[in-house]
């Protein structure tokens, strides 16, 4: 089965199995969410945070596949190398000046693909413009050759 049809099946499992946590991340087993979270892939979705914030450039960009796409804001860039640049410092710059608060986050992993979707909020002032927002985010990842590495991700 090809990568497309199986990210299929499994975004429509999630949907089928899980209904979208419209008011917070919720589980009745806490146990199985720091699993998820403490997981391989969820380590790769942290740090792929972690390091936009911090600026750290090499380490996001060693969460990404070579072959990532990324779509934000109506354009797509179709690689990492392409991601590298043009947007990534771009990214980082308006990281650094604002704050960022995780409002919720589910990651769910399907054999070899995994999927993670989170809201956050973002506060600052940038050039004398309030900035006070709520994004969405979602990654999907696949195992390949037993490395995760985020290869689709989609910011509004």
């Amino acid at each position: 089965m090809q990568f497309y049809q199986k990210f299929s099946v499994a975004l429509l499992l999630a949907a089928v199995s899980n209904p979208l946590w419209a008011h917070g991340k919720s589980s009745s087993n806490q146990a199985v969410d720091a699993a998820v979270y403490q997981s391989a892939a969820g380590q790769v979705v942290q740090q792929f945070h972690q390091a936009l914030q911090q600026g750290k450039r090499d380490l996001v960009l060693a969460q990404l596949s070579p072959a990532v796409q990324i779509f934000e804001g109506g354009a797509v860039e179709r690689s990492r190398d392409e991601y590298k640049a043009h947007h990534l410092d771009a990214d980082i710059k308006y990281l650094s000046q604002v704050s960022s608060e995780l409002l919720e986050q589910q990651i769910e992993i399907i054999g070899d693909v995994a999927y993670a979707v989170s809201r956050s909020s973002q506060k600052g002032e940038i050039k004398g413009k309030k900035i006070d927002r709520t994004g969405i985010e979602s990654l999907v990842l696949r195992n390949i050759r037993g490395q995760w590495q985020i290869v689709l991700v989609h910011w509004s």
